[in-house]
């Protein structure tokens, strides 16, 4: 008995330390439901805990990779009917991803220029990702662009 209360004493001890660092910025994607005005499908780490690459922090997950997972899943769970939001291709929803540029100290966050007709997902995306009184800069992108990937 002695060994699993040290055990759980031990599993509290790291949650605890997480409660300190909830609201530290994050990186990570997105998707922005138009019909809702919300963001979906977000998945997020802390910088700290990201790989970089050329600069840049990032998370590993693809886009492509979550929404086909969750499309399949959602899509069985359904009888073969797809279900919303997770309707037709990754790419045919507005989409971004959060970096952290280490050299400047900036997050970057990559989107379509579907921003601008959906201002209002910038306030969704900059509490999501607890970027409130951080040095962050919204790009625009082809990539992120409806339609578009990095495979064309």
């Amino acid at each position: 008995m002695e060994d699993r209360t040290t055990e759980i004493n031990r599993a509290i001890c790291v949650m605890s330390q997480n409660l300190d660092n909830q609201d530290s910025p994050r990186i990570g994607i997105f998707w922005y439901d138009i019909r809702n005005d919300d963001l979906f499908g977000v998945v997020s780490s802390h910088a700290s805990e990201a790989r970089v690459s050329k600069g840049l922090a990032n998370i590993n997950t693809l886009h492509r990779d979550y929404w086909e997972k969750q499309y399949n899943r959602l899509k069985f769970k359904n009888n073969g009917e797809e279900v919303y939001p997770y309707i037709g291709d990754y790419k045919d929803t507005p989409r971004g991803r959060v970096f952290y540029d280490v050299n400047d100290n900036r997050y970057i966050v990559n989107v379509g220029s579907w921003i601008n007709e959906y201002t209002q997902a910038k306030a969704l995306i900059i509490d999501e990702f607890n970027l409130e009184g951080q040095n962050y800069l919204f790009e625009i992108a082809i990539h992120w662009e409806i339609g578009h990937s990095w495979e064309g």
